[in-house]
């Protein structure tokens, strides 16, 4: 009778295979362990001995800047000791400018105010002269007597007149002109004074009162031709001539053009010598002087 076999017997070949493998890899496990303990020991050595170089380093480096920064620091306090004054100058300069500057500013709003004041005190002034000016010649445009016949102290009060532009006037005792008292073609202007009861025909030019036009305008002596009142329009004293052709001037007492102190038809230039007072006739001619 056969036996079986038991396959679990600790003589087994198959058990003893096992626990043979088993102790080789148990062994290379070991192993393993053994070479890796040592790689990462070796490797940590490595870093150690490697950062201890690098901190070595690095303290040398900071030694000798903690050197350089004491005495850089040491040459600082020495410059703050030395420029203290000097920044105290500049503290009491930086006081005295501002100081100026506040002055200057101020006399600037000063001068500005002042200023303003002035042209506001001048626009006033104009905007005076201008009504006073409009009213006198509003007032002297009432009084005022154009081209035509009149009747002295009926249509025109006696007294001394201005004639404005280049006509002719005509001074009568009667109204048909035959007993004329005087007459004149004149240019630029003329000087006339009406008695009561005359007649007085003007053509082309204006009739101002003489006062009155003289209060608000002034006559241009620099022209060829006109009438000019002594110590009104000119001052008394001696003038050069100049003809414009063949001249001629002559100086009246009064503006009734009867009374002649002198006159004179010259050519090229003359001397006149005239008086407060008088009145000074120029047809083509001028004052020269």
């Amino acid at each position: 009778m056969n036996e079986e076999k038991d396959f679990t017997s600790n003589n087994s070949p198959n058990k003893k295979s096992k626990i043979k493998y088993f102790r080789i890899g148990y062994e290379i496990l070991i192993s393993i362990l053994f070479l890796l303990f040592f790689f990462v020991s070796g490797s940590a050595q490595s870093n150690y001995e490697n950062a201890k170089t690098n901190y070595d380093s690095l303290k040398k480096d900071y030694n000798k800047l903690e050197k350089e920064f004491s005495a850089l620091n040491s040459e600082y306090v020495s410059y703050q000791e030395k420029m203290k004054p000097y920044e105290e100058m500049s503290i009491a300069q930086a006081e005295t400018e501002k100081i100026k500057a506040e002055q200057e500013k101020k006399a600037l709003e000063e001068a500005e105010q002042a200023k303003k004041a002035e042209e506001e005190a001048e626009q006033a002034r104009k905007a005076e002269e201008e009504k006073i000016a409009k009213e006198k010649a509003e007032k002297l445009s009432q009084n005022s007597f154009s081209d035509g016949h009149y009747k002295v102290g009926t249509d025109i009060p006696a007294g001394e007149y201005i004639i404005i532009g280049s006509g002719y006037f005509c001074v009568s005792s009667d109204s048909n002109d035959e007993n004329i008292i005087f007459n004149d073609n004149f240019k630029n202007n003329s000087i006339i004074t009406l008695n009561e009861g005359e007649y007085f025909r003007l053509s082309r030019g204006t009739a101002y009162p003489f006062d009155m036009y003289t209060q608000a305008n002034a006559l241009d002596t620099s022209l060829s031709g006109g009438m000019y009142k002594i110590g009104t329009h000119l001052p008394s004293g001696e003038y050069s001539l100049q003809a414009d052709g063949n001249g001629y001037y002559c100086i009246y007492s009064d503006s009734r053009h009867d009374d002649i102190v002198n006159n004179e038809n010259f050519t090229g230039s003359t001397y006149v010598t005239v008086s407060d007072g008088q009145y000074l006739l120029l047809s083509n001619c001028h004052i020269a002087n």
